[in-house]
């Protein structure tokens, strides 16, 4: 008799257990995206809470650690009614994640929890899943932790023994050659072949200048010409008279 009582109170003890757990649990919470214990086959990129009421925009906050107590959330928070949503980092490694978020209720009471999740196959630890009131707020709310340190990628390495030819780099200046001499666009004065005229050929006034004192000139010449035939001739027709010999009486 003892032994079946021993039984059926062990049997009740494990139909309990779950009851409890689930009741613990942040019955404000309705919906996560993942969900708790949740193993993920690829890396999630966002963290969504579903609240039963309207979240406030400016007291609703989400941290999200790595096993490594480091904070893999990133960006501004994302209100939207009852949901709340964050970023996570991307390139997110395979690990177990602890989601600890707060909001407020009905009453303006502040009031939040916790669970995990994994990307790839989960370590579960206990956390605060249930609190409400600021003296039960977690301290990660308001110190969410250091930002996971990003490690470089590794440079590739050449190899000793390959050989390659080194590129041309843009950057290099470009050189002249020094019996190169500038080459000069014609201007409006010059003919097209690029060599420059005289003086008098540029200025075509001074060619008529030239053309008129030439025309003047020879004009002088001429009149000068006439004048002195017309004072010769009456020399020479005195000095034809004066030839004759003189009558004698």
């Amino acid at each position: 008799m003892t032994r079946r009582m021993v039984a059926a109170l062990a049997a009740t003890l494990l139909l309990w257990a779950p009851a409890t757990t689930a009741q613990a649990a942040d019955d404000y919470l309705v919906l996560s995206t993942p969900e708790a214990h949740e193993e993920l086959d690829s890396a999630p990129g966002w963290v969504t809470l579903v609240f039963k009421t309207e979240a406030s925009a400016t007291y609703a906050a989400i941290v999200v650690h790595n096993s490594a107590g480091e904070n893999v959330a990133t960006g501004p928070l994302i209100p939207e009614g009852t949901n709340v949503t964050t970023q996570l980092i991307d390139n997110l490694p395979r690990d177990t994640y602890t989601v600890i978020y707060r909001t407020e209720d009905a009453d303006g009471e502040p009031r939040g929890g916790a669970f995990q999740f994994a990307y790839g196959p989960g370590t579960w630890t206990e956390v605060d899943d249930s609190w409400v009131g600021s003296e039960e707020q977690p301290p990660e709310i308001d110190d969410p932790g250091p930002a996971p340190s990003v490690t470089a990628e590794p440079e590739e390495t050449v190899d000793p023994g390959e050989t390659t030819s080194p590129e041309p780099s843009i950057t290099e200046p470009t050189t002249e050659s020094p019996t190169q001499a500038p080459v000069e666009s014609p201007t409006a004065t010059q003919p097209p072949g690029g060599n420059e005229l005289p003086g008098e050929a540029q200025n075509p006034t001074g060619w008529l200048v030239a053309i008129g004192a030439g025309l003047a000139a020879v004009a002088v010449g001429a009149l000068v010409v006439a004048r002195r035939r017309s004072t010769d001739q009456p020399r020479h027709a005195a000095g034809s008279d004066d030839s004759d010999p003189p009558h004698q009486g």
